[in-house]
């Protein structure tokens, strides 16, 4: 409701304003929309920057975390690739 009360608001600026400046309120009106594109262009380009390096930060992570495998065997005992799945499960 209340942007509804503001666009009707500045509809009935808008309406006074063409009536008052007549033939020069397109010329007035097209300056004034250029200024708001600059503007708004370049707070666009700083939040797309913003939004592009927090992609990047997200996509390539900075540093790999390893782990430290669960089983060492430090015997002379050789194990196979099923025993030492069994191993890394971990007691239960």
């Amino acid at each position: 409701m209340k942007k509804q009360q503001l666009n009707h608001q500045v509809y009935q600026l808008h309406l006074l304003l063409a009536n008052s400046w007549g033939n020069s309120w397109p010329y007035i009106q097209r300056s004034i929309e250029e200024k708001l594109e600059k503007a708004l262009c370049q707070k666009y380009r700083q939040l797309d920057y913003k939004l592009e390096k927090l992609t990047q930060s997200q996509i390539n992570p900075k540093e790999l975390h390893s782990f430290y495998p669960r089983v060492i065997n430090k015997t002379n005992i050789i194990f196979t690739d099923n025993e030492v799945n069994l191993l890394e499960k971990g007691p239960k």
